[in-house]
């Protein structure tokens, strides 16, 4: 029915403490590394000390067990026990120059092992869980995640195994960042996500370090929390701010709320400073997007898919008090994917009208052609929008537009030039008439 309009209202309310924000998580473990010596990581082999605000790693002694020699670390004493579902970030700094692969054939080469069964080493067929690491051998340069079963690894994604890993990389991401969720392992470097692993064999246990035996790697800023990233779910949040467009991608993958299979997400975190009245609207022309809203538990509150802007897709119209807010913006067909434009405006930068609309009563009808006409020769009837009356577009308000209105009503005229007759939308001609108020287009 014309007229119809989907407005989300999401309203903060201080008194009562309430607040759609970003959803809280809890915090397993934390360690910068800042004061010296003050290690609560268990030394299982080789050399592990803290300098210079890092955990160094390095090789260890000659074991028959394990005779390739590496350094092995594990988080916590007692080792802490992972939740089935956590995210962990860290950084990591390869001390080793790229040169050693000269010597051994391997070079630069360590990383982390979890959901591990038992802190001892991969290869100890009491353990399981997943290795990941990083290796500059030219045959499996990159990345590769190992599955560890009783001491067996099999290769599940990276390098080694052609799904994956980062093998164009020409050196080890600085910032290493791991989720693990219920069914899927998404590992980012640098920020760029590089494998995604639907396995679900192991889940808790615990987490270590290993080094290759000619290396020594610094480890720095370890945070492990529970329930994944903060944005909801699985995917990184990325800071939009109000005022500015963003061209993005849809680069990882979540179970919308209720939803059994996975589909393109992206997930962004909106600062608002003040009282913010606007809307946030999505286009692509590579997929049909929706557009959601999420509370501190990442249940999604609002959803809006009907624009009352023309050239967008998907959008939420706002009123937001101070806080951080979580938005995401996925694809309604999981089998496809792209790029999108998201922005975020404050109401009054968006000037929306439905041409045709003249008298603003929600219809489009033979009365707003009598409407145009009383204004023009009998001087009754002020318009507060003059570009919905201006239905030819011409910048003018004449004869023409009550003729072209009655011409498309009645006889199939020419198309009503954009925003059209039946959707809100700016104005794309530049001319001298305004739109002061247009009530079936506002929030």
């Amino acid at each position: 029915m014309f007229g119809f309009r989907v407005s989300v209202f999401l309203f903060v309310f201080f008194v009562s403490g309430i607040l759609i924000s970003g959803p809280a998580h809890g915090q397993v473990y934390e360690n910068s590394f800042d004061v010296p010596n003050a290690n609560d990581w268990i030394n299982a082999r080789g050399t592990w000390n803290v300098s210079a605000g890092a955990l160094l790693g390095r090789g260890g002694r000659f074991d028959p067990d394990c005779p390739r020699n590496d350094g092995w670390a594990w988080v916590g004493d007692p080792p802490i026990t992972l939740p089935d579902d956590f995210s962990l970030r860290f950084g990591v700094e390869f001390l080793s120059p790229p040169a050693g692969r000269l010597l051994d054939g391997v070079g630069r080469h360590g990383g982390i092992m979890f959901c591990a069964t038992t802190p001892t080493h991969h290869r100890d067929p009491r353990i399981s869980g997943y290795q990941l690491y990083w290796i500059d051998r030219e045959g499996d340069h990159g990345f590769n995640l190992f599955r560890i079963d009783n001491g067996i690894a099999t290769c599940i994604a990276g390098s080694e195994c052609g799904v994956g890993g980062g093998g164009d990389l020409l050196d080890p991401p600085l910032e290493w960042k791991v989720v693990v969720d219920s069914r899927i392992i998404y590992f980012w470097g640098d920020d760029e996500l590089l494998l995604t692993v639907d396995d679900a064999t192991y889940r808790g246990g615990h987490l270590g370090l290993f080094v290759w035996g000619n290396n020594q790697i610094a480890y720095d800023d370890f945070l492990i929390n529970e329930g994944g990233l903060p944005g909801c779910g699985t995917c990184e949040p990325e800071v939009i701010e109000i005022g500015q467009v963003y061209d993005h991608q849809l680069d990882c993958l979540a179970n919308p709320i209720g939803a059994p299979i996975r589909v393109p997400t992206r997930i962004y975190s909106l600062e608002v400073e003040d009282l913010f009245e606007g809307i946030i609207s999505v286009s692509s022309d590579d997929f049909d997007p929706s557009l959601s809203f999420y509370n501190d538990f990442c249940d999604e509150v609002a959803r809006n898919n009907v624009c009352r802007i023309t050239e967008a897709d998907a959008c939420l119209n706002v009123n937001l008090g101070p806080g951080i807010y979580t938005i995401g913006v996925r694809s309604q067909d999981p089998e496809i994917a792209g790029n999108f434009s998201i922005s975020v405006s404050r109401t009054e930068e968006v000037e929306t009208f439905s041409r045709g609309d003249a008298n603003a009563d929600s219809r489009v009808d033979i009365s707003d052609a009598i409407f145009v006409l009383n204004f023009l020769f009998l001087g009754s009837g002020t318009p507060f929008c003059s570009d919905a009356a201006d239905i030819n577009d011409d910048g003018t308000l004449d004869l023409s537009d009550a003729i072209s209105i009655l011409n498309r009503l009645f006889f199939g005229g020419r198309e009503i030039p954009l925003p059209g007759l039946f959707d809100c939308g700016a104005d794309p001609t530049e001319d001298s008439l305004d739109c002061e108020r247009f009530s079936s287009c506002e929030i």
